[in-house]
């Protein structure tokens, strides 16, 4: 099985490619799920399943097309279950760094070195994260979903089958598509009419949260950020996450039937000049289950910097922060455990 400890998985980075063998079969009720069955948990919630539907208005929906090619490869996805009931191929996976779900996550870095390593990381195509300090939660992805080498490549680490690399890149550029189109929307919101999003990188991500009866209560994930612009997140019925109030006080997210969740990041509130809010939010166990989510990052420009556009900047609105690159910034914010957007005051010019 992939859910096992960090002291299991660091010893397995020793072996040889061929020592890593098929998964010893557990019974059904005492084993942990495995990746195979990480998707198929959410089959009874696809549309034509008998599961929950989309309600979608008469007088249609925007994103009604890109939500159905969404829908219908994640349908896909789960069908052919991508993620098989053993090791990985070819070895162990690469213990990540995860700061939290949102941006940071499985293509952080390793958790213990220099820089350097740290730098190295940061253009991992793809890596699996399990977390000391996180018992609760593990995660796989990859950098960039929308290069079809580095999907491929994914895949071929997977050795997955044709269909489901068809599946898979299928399900990438559906969710690129509607993160680009948001995206657009969100920066034509607010006066800003040439800036393209296509040369942004997408990150992909499964998330999984193993609750229990003993960890109903505990925190799944602790209070954070994304430091993306723009989140796109499809969760389960299990639910669990809360969304932080200005107050303070905390809102629980209830799951609702066939939508995705949408958010900005980090990258939003200092692209925006603070006009949009970086939403702070956890996962708490709410219930014994497995809870997944399936997260899509539109996190930045892939080599250029971001800057707040001028159309945004005014003798009224200062520019707040100093321009930077997505990959910079996470390397900031990671190694000082700024978690919370902290790392956006180190980069300010004036004050909110």
């Amino acid at each position: 099985m992939i859910t096992r400890n960090i002291k299991q998985l660091r010893k397995q980075r020793t072996k040889t490619p061929h020592s890593v063998g098929k998964a010893k079969q557990e019974s059904p009720t005492s084993r942990s799920i495995s990746w195979k069955e990480l998707l198929h948990l959410q089959t009874a919630t696809s549309p034509g399943n008998g599961g929950r539907r989309r309600q979608e208005s008469n007088s249609g929906d925007r994103y009604a097309g890109f939500s159905g090619r969404v829908r219908e490869a994640d349908k896909g996805v789960r069908r052919v279950g991508m993620f098989q009931d053993r090791e990985f191929p070819g070895g162990s996976p690469r213990i990540a760094d995860a700061g939290n779900e949102g941006g940071d996550g499985v293509a952080a870095g390793a958790a213990d070195g220099d820089q350097d390593e740290k730098s190295e990381c940061d253009r991992r195509e793809w890596v699996y994260g399990a977390f000391p300090d996180k018992p609760l939660y593990e995660a796989l992805g990859l950098y960039d979903m929308a290069s079809t080498q580095t999907v491929d490549d994914f895949c071929s680490n997977l050795e997955a089958t044709t269909h489901q690399r068809a599946t898979i890149l299928k399900y990438a550029k559906a969710v690129r598509e509607l993160m680009m189109e948001i995206g657009h929307k969100i920066v034509e919101g607010v006066g800003v009419h040439d800036v393209s999003l296509e040369d942004w990188v997408c990150q992909f991500r499964i998330n999984k949260y193993k609750f229990s009866p003993e960890t109903v209560s505990s925190s799944g994930l602790q209070l954070h950020t994304d430091a993306s612009f723009l989140t796109v997140l499809q969760d389960d019925e299990i639910g669990g996450l809360e969304v932080m109030k200005t107050s303070g006080e905390f809102v629980a997210l209830h799951p609702c039937p066939g939508t995705l969740v949408v958010n900005l990041g980090d990258i939003a509130a200092m692209w925006s000049n603070g006009r949009f809010l970086n939403m702070k939010h956890r996962v708490v166990c709410k219930e014994a289950g497995i809870r997944i989510s399936i997260a899509s990052f539109l996190l930045g420009p892939r080599e250029a910097a971001v800057e707040t556009p001028p159309e945004l900047v005014d003798v009224e609105h200062p520019r707040l922060f100093v321009p930077f690159t997505y990959l910079d910034y996470r390397n900031l914010r990671i190694p000082n455990q700024l978690h919370t957007g902290e790392a956006l005051h180190r980069l300010r010019l004036h004050s909110l």
